[in-house]
């Protein structure tokens, strides 16, 4: 990660709960055309957008071409386009991984197909 949020951490209140989670936060979606597919996404820290913040891309299984690393711009936004091998399976789990306070922060998606 380029530039670190420093907290690694964060806690906040809902309702009578409190929520620990991971920070920075990562958002992921898809958007998919025959075997090609984009993968979309933004990194924040308690909802600022992260610029310059490497997010590496993979998949659960061996059917995207290779993992892939993106950065993300002013807005804290990155994409990509993955391509499918044609024996891929069924359903792959795209994870967005960024690097915070020498921690693994993940997300995933599932591309159904």
């Amino acid at each position: 990660m380029a530039k670190n949020c420093g907290c690694g951490r964060r806690v906040y209140r809902e309702d009578e709960f409190l929520i620990k989670t991971s920070c920075p936060e990562i958002t992921l979606e898809l958007i998919k055309e025959n075997m090609c597919f984009q993968v979309k996404g933004i990194v924040s820290c308690n909802t600022v957008p992260l610029t310059s913040v490497n997010v590496n891309l993979s998949s659960s299984s061996g059917s995207i071409v290779k993992p892939q690393s993106v950065s993300t711009d002013k807005v804290g936004a990155f994409s990509s386009e993955v391509h499918l091998l044609e024996n891929a399976t069924k359903d792959v789990e795209v994870t967005a991984t960024v690097i915070s306070n020498k921690l693994p922060v993940k997300k995933s998606i599932t591309v159904n197909f």
